[in-house]
């Protein structure tokens, strides 16, 4: 009996990661083809997603994992759409700018994970509360997007 609550278990964590994969597939397909506006409602809607796969309490750090992907993807593909209106000067600054924030964006990444270190060895959190840090890296790419949207709104 127990075996099978565990095959159950494991199924509907496949089945739930499957759906989070099918969605990051047509978020990619989807992001090619819209504008502005719509890309925007694309990230609410990732974010919707990922705060319905974290409330179904199966593999929530799969979810917060995939909901990171999902925004570091939509994050390149704004910055590609974005570079491509630009002049050769702009293109070059909008590179010089990236790469800093690139910087940024690792030195939190690593202050993300030696916090969540640090907390594990004090025993204040497990090993599943490694989902916050995805989230927090998840949204700070986020902000990067809304900031690069809203330069192709202006171009």
């Amino acid at each position: 009996m127990m075996m099978a609550g565990i095959k159950y278990n494991q199924t509907a964590k496949r089945t739930k990661i499957n759906k989070v994969r099918i969605l990051f597939i047509c978020t990619l397909i989807f992001c090619s083809l819209i504008s502005h506006g719509q890309t925007v409602r694309t990230i609410e809607e990732i974010t919707s997603k990922h705060k319905e796969c974290l409330d179904s309490g199966i593999d929530m750090l799969g979810c917060s994992r995939i909901y990171y992907s999902n925004m570091d993807s939509i994050l390149n593909q704004v910055y590609n759409t974005l570079k491509s209106q630009l002049n050769v000067t702009e293109k070059e600054r909008l590179k010089k700018e990236q790469k800093a924030w690139l910087k940024r964006r690792d030195v939190f990444i690593a202050k993300q994970n030696k916090e969540f270190l640090m907390k594990q060895k004090k025993g204040e959190w497990g090993s599943e509360m490694y989902m916050i840090t995805y989230e927090n890296d998840a949204e700070f790419v986020k902000e990067r997007i809304l900031i690069l949207i809203k330069r192709l709104e202006k171009e």
